[in-house]
């Protein structure tokens, strides 16, 4: 898969800064995996899991609601 530059930010500090292959999010409707080229969205994410697949290794956050711009 081809890698893209992530950036995931809190409230008050940026959490991650880096490349990933692969991200996924928890979303009003069901959960949503991103890929590099994915097109442009913002929307509103629910509390839950947010995986981030750098290719060697997965990190997860615990999320609450907030936003994502993709």
């Amino acid at each position: 898969m081809k890698p893209f530059p992530l950036q995931f930010f809190c409230a008050d500090e940026q959490e991650y800064d880096g490349e990933a292959v692969s991200v996924t999010v928890p979303l009003h409707d069901g959960s949503a995996g991103i890929l590099a080229d994915h097109v442009n969205m913002i929307s509103a994410l629910q509390n839950g899991e947010l995986t981030i697949d750098t290719g060697t290794e997965k990190i997860i956050y615990a999320v609450t609601e907030g936003l994502i711009e993709i």
